[in-house]
């Protein structure tokens, strides 16, 4: 789904409890089990690393932690295109928002900040992808 303003919405349910999706959204050893092929940062609000794509994009995402909420809220900017350093006012914020239900998590992913229809386009291709990854991984 794409909202009026062009960010990207998707939610995804999970049969396990919060913390367990949290861990998967959080954890840089679990991200790049679901999330392309590496992923490095340091793990606090500020911490800066990168995500990476070997076969399809071939390239470094620059990526810095905004917030940290744990276990419900968790966002981070990245980069638009590859391989360039970080720079906020080129980059797109990605917010995880985590709710408990009766049959374990629901997942809200939100990103915003698109420069054009182009990246939109792209990032929902991508999103598709790797949510159905990160549900196989924590399912």
């Amino acid at each position: 789904m794409i909202d009026k303003l062009g960010n990207i919405e998707r939610k995804v349910n999970f049969r396990q409890p919060v913390e367990k999706v949290w861990r998967a959204i959080t954890d840089a050893a679990q991200i790049k089990q679901w999330f392309g092929s590496d992923c490095v940062f340091e793990f606090c609000e500020g911490g800066e690393g990168y995500f990476e794509w070997e076969e399809e994009c071939e390239g470094k995402f620059a990526m810095k932690i905004e917030t940290i909420n744990e276990p419900h809220y968790f966002a981070w900017r990245w980069m638009l295109k590859e391989d360039i350093p970080f720079d906020k006012t080129q980059s797109t914020l990605v917010e995880w928002h985590l709710s408990k239900t009766d049959e374990g998590t629901l997942l809200r992913l939100t990103e915003s900040g698109f420069v054009d229809a182009k990246h939109v386009e792209m990032n929902i291709q991508g999103w598709d992808q790797e949510l159905a990854d990160l549900q196989a991984f924590v399912n």
